[in-house]
């Protein structure tokens, strides 16, 4: 585990253009896999995107680059 592929709840939401609480809930519906408790405070993987993600949209192609990106980096053999 490498902290730096970790975000806190409060990036995530400004990434993904949601609200905290909103994070907050879909951590405690288990719809964000991977997550982490440290120290009172939730890590969200930084790959990590909803499912429901409609790529049709300004934001929904903003986070599939924005995805790709982090792919990309972690492994250039992913195309």
């Amino acid at each position: 585990m490498d902290i730096n592929d970790y975000e806190t709840v409060v990036e995530t939401a400004k990434r993904l253009g949601k609200s905290r609480c909103r994070i907050l809930q879909m951590i405690k519906a288990n719809r964000i896999p991977g997550v982490i408790m440290l120290s009172k405070r939730y890590l969200i993987p930084k790959s990590f995107v909803p499912e429901n993600i409609d790529y049709r949209t300004v934001e929904g192609r903003r986070l599939k680059e924005s995805y790709k990106m982090f792919v990309t980096d972690k492994d250039p053999n992913n195309k």
